[in-house]
């Protein structure tokens, strides 16, 4: 997915991430966010992408410890 070809499902699968994604209230923003956060998700980590259960494992901070 290219950053400016946002789709509905989009937004609903990167809300399940980032739920606070919703909370932006204009739509097009919204759509054009979830779209930069799939395709970075998608093209990162040199092209191989992330799984969402990867980036959920991802800490908050590396200064925090370990967060449960």
């Amino acid at each position: 997915m290219k950053a400016n070809q946002p789709t509905v499902d989009g937004v609903t699968k990167i809300a399940q991430l980032f739920p606070s994604i919703r909370k932006i209230k204009n739509k097009s923003l919204r759509e054009k966010v979830a779209a930069v956060w799939s395709e970075a998700i998608t093209t990162g980590c040199g092209g191989k992408g992330w799984t969402f259960d990867e980036l959920r494992a991802v800490k908050f901070t590396l200064l925090a410890g370990d967060i449960k």
